[in-house]
């Protein structure tokens, strides 16, 4: 697996992340979209996916704090 052998490769974490919330468990795709912020924390698409889950969650600080992140 790419991932493994590339733990650092992060648009391979990112679409993990990604496809976890669209079909798997939010909850896990979040865990995934973490570890992308742990090597890059500025990484913006995923803010920017972050911050439209935590809209959809209602939780507008987080939300907030994301969306400081994008287009900076």
């Amino acid at each position: 697996m790419k991932l493994v052998k590339e733990s650092n490769d992060l648009e391979a974490r990112f679409e993990v992340g990604r496809l976890y919330t669209k079909y798997g468990t939010i909850e896990e795709g979040i865990r995934w979209l973490k570890t992308v912020l742990a090597v890059d924390p500025d990484h913006e698409p995923t803010h920017a996916l972050l911050a439209d889950y935590c809209a959809e969650a209602g939780d507008n600080e987080q939300e907030r704090q994301h969306r400081q992140h994008v287009h900076e």
